[in-house]
């Protein structure tokens, strides 16, 4: 069965002559492992400081819920519809 790399997609167990062999089962290089597992930790930090939030908004009022509105998107983060408004916009 051909395995490819899970982060590039480059096929796995290919004798490249000169090149580093793969890392593991998965990934093709320290690079790539290393960026997966960057991008990992990454969605980790993003899933706490969401399950925090709703933690909070569990326990708040409505102006609570306000700043925290205006908290996220000072901070950048938008709804879908705002996203495809902006994208269809820029168009």
């Amino acid at each position: 069965m051909v395995k490819y790399c899970k982060n590039c997609g480059s096929r796995l167990g290919i004798d490249c002559g000169d090149a580093e062999p793969d890392y593991n089962n998965d990934f093709c290089s320290v690079g790539c492992y290393q960026r997966s597992e960057d991008i990992r930790l990454r969605m980790n930090e993003e899933h706490m400081l969401i399950m925090r939030i709703i933690k909070i908004i569990e326990y708040s009022n409505l102006q609570d819920l306000k700043t925290i509105n205006s908290f996220l998107s000072e901070n950048g983060f938008v709804t879908k519809e705002e996203r495809m408004k902006h994208e269809i916009a820029n168009r």
